[in-house]
């Protein structure tokens, strides 16, 4: 992978930074709509149009004209997937910040020159 498609990945998830884009986001995933039923209560029209600006430059939304109204869509599938995939990165990660896992070796002592760790729980010593 160059450089550029690295930028590119960091272009992308700074577009997906923002709780406003995220909530946009997760409104087209359900249904096309338009600005008019994007705007949640509390945010300017204004504001939520930079921030559909900022999704449709990093592709993440695309936009067709219906007579004088402007509709909103998800880019395609794998945007809904990126969502999706997100979430359960997420809800894993509130998991483990409940209860952290013991540190297990991947591979048995006897075929590892490295030591095994000690287990915490159990209170044995590697």
């Amino acid at each position: 992978m160059g450089a550029a498609t690295h930028q590119g990945k960091a272009d992308l998830f700074r577009a997906l930074s923002d709780p406003t884009r995220i909530r946009v986001l997760e409104t087209l995933a359900a249904k096309e709509c338009s600005a008019w039923e994007l705007l949640p209560a509390g945010l300017r029209a204004s504001n939520l149009y930079e921030q559909l600006v900022v999704l449709r430059r990093a592709g993440l939304v695309s936009m067709r004209r219906e007579g004088c109204e402007v509709i909103y869509a998800l880019a395609g599938p794998p945007v809904a997937q990126l969502l999706a995939a997100s979430h359960l990165i997420l809800t894993g990660a509130l998991d483990d910040r409940v209860e952290l896992p013991a540190v297990r070796p991947t591979a048995s002592p006897e075929s590892s020159p490295a030591r095994r760790l000690p287990d915490a729980r159990s209170g044995e010593a590697g």
